[in-house]
């Protein structure tokens, strides 16, 4: 006979669900509002932040689809009644290295191209 647990129920606090789904809607609010203006403000911890514009601020953007689709992954995943566990862990990993990829290459080309940030 296996002495091997079983897999517990996933149990993700409501609290937890519900603070990733408003941090998503956010994130993307925020985004959309600084592509309005044409100024998407990414504060730094150590620095005043970056301002990006342009396809920096677009690419920018997409990063932070990245984060929110990673984001609303746990609601979905505590909803969804299969097994997809795995699924949503390869869901979760494509997005962070998606959103991570994405956030350097807007970074790098508002550094190094004529829509440079305001630094």
């Amino acid at each position: 006979m296996d002495d091997v647990a079983p897999t517990p129920p996933k149990s993700i606090p409501l609290k937890e669900r519900a603070w990733h789904v408003v941090l998503a809607v956010l994130l993307l609010i925020y985004g959309a509002y600084g592509l309005q203006h044409d100024d998407l403000y990414i504060p730094g911890k150590r620095s005043r932040g970056v301002h990006l514009h342009g396809t920096a601020a677009w690419i920018m953007y997409g990063a932070f689809v990245c984060a929110s689709l990673n984001l609303l992954a746990v609601a979905v995943d505590h909803c969804s009644t299969g097994e997809g566990e795995r699924g949503y862990r390869m869901w979760a990993r494509a997005t962070q290295v998606t959103g991570w990829s994405l956030f350097a290459a807007a970074l790098l080309f508002g550094l190094f191209y004529r829509e440079s940030p305001h630094w």
